[in-house]
């Protein structure tokens, strides 16, 4: 039961991160976003997975 539940953590976190970074690019893209706000964006997207990693670790530990 375990496994399932750290297996269902990572398969959601491959899915709807990705999902989520491409309809943020594409929304950059259509308003010719600034570079301001491509950096911001480069800089959000691989502090956003560590962190989301980092509570799903946090979160399948504490059920422990």
């Amino acid at each position: 039961m375990k496994a399932f539940k750290a297996f269902a953590a990572i398969v959601g976190l491959c899915v709807s991160m990705p999902i989520w970074y491409v309809l943020v690019y594409k929304m950059l893209a259509m308003m010719h976003a600034t570079d301001v706000m491509w950096l911001l964006y480069w800089i959000y997207m691989p502090a956003g997975i560590l962190v989301s990693i980092i509570f799903k670790i946090c979160e399948l530990a504490e059920k422990k």
